[in-house]
């Protein structure tokens, strides 16, 4: 069991994630938390406890973006009709 003191940069970087969603899942794991002298935060942390796998990135579907197209060209084609 070795408790490391990291801040949250330092936390995502271990864990493959950015620095918000580190201090999100410590937030959410209740992790105790100090600021160091410089005011950064300081999260205690035993990272051998931790299971947490990064979720893949969720991007745009091709099918969706084709169905917005076809919308926007329904719309502008509409106009020019009139």
């Amino acid at each position: 069991m070795s408790v490391e003191t990291l801040t949250y940069a330092a936390l995502g970087a271990r864990l493959n994630i950015s620095p918000a969603a580190a201090r999100s899942l410590a937030k959410r794991l209740r992790l105790p938390r100090s600021l160091s002298d410089d005011g950064k935060a300081l999260v205690s942390v035993d990272l051998a406890e931790i299971r947490h796998t990064p979720r893949p990135p969720v991007g745009r579907q091709a099918g969706n973006v084709a169905l917005l197209a076809a919308k926007i060209e329904a719309v502008a084609g509409g106009d020019r009709a009139a």
